[in-house]
């Protein structure tokens, strides 16, 4: 989550993604995606990766890393 005092009345943006596009909007061009169509779409697919395809994976291996040896072999 971020907080924006920027604007009028302040502003807060919470989930990843959003965050992330509500910063590359506020960037004035400076981040984003490039002019080309190839390499726009591989910006967008990096972009997201981390969400769609690395994030379910490693919030699994954080999880059960603190799961107690006990509970690891109840889990067998």
């Amino acid at each position: 989550m971020i907080e924006d005092h920027d604007v009028e009345g302040g502003r807060v943006v919470a989930e990843t993604g959003a965050i992330v596009e509500y910063l590359v909007d506020k960037a004035d061009g400076r981040l984003g995606a490039p002019a080309k169509r190839a390499d726009a779409l591989r910006y967008r697919f990096w972009l997201h990766y981390a969400e769609g395809s690395m994030m379910p994976p490693l919030l699994l291996k954080l999880v059960l890393a603190r799961i107690p040896v006990m509970g690891k072999i109840a889990l067998k």
